[in-house]
């Protein structure tokens, strides 16, 4: 992703990506929240990029050999408020693409 914002990257594929549960009510960072979607490439690693209000969190899986992802994450929910998510998956140069953006709020 080399410090490019995603506002700045065009999104180039038609993949979507769905946060569950869509509101979390904070107990504490051990909440889980599961990443799903597909148009994905297929059989290819997916980087999902967390931004929490007072943080930056990085973590990922493999999509399916259909192009699908389900990946479950927890330890970064720290905070009440909106979090931002982004799905990334490199091509066969190693360049990031954006594949698909969501939401989700912690209450």
């Amino acid at each position: 992703m080399g410090g490019v914002s995603a506002s700045a990257v065009a999104r180039s594929s038609s993949a979507t990506l769905i946060a569950t549960p869509g509101v979390v009510t904070y107990v504490d960072s051990n909440a889980y929240e599961t990443f799903t979607g597909c148009g994905y490439r297929a059989s290819t690693g997916t980087t999902i990029v967390v931004n929490t209000p007072t943080a930056m969190s990085f973590f990922g899986g493999m999509s399916d050999a259909s192009g699908c992802i389900d990946i479950a994450h927890n330890g970064f929910i720290g905070s009440l408020g909106m979090y931002g998510v982004q799905a990334w998956q490199d091509n066969a140069h190693g360049k990031s693409t954006l594949m698909a953006t969501t939401s989700f709020a912690v209450n």
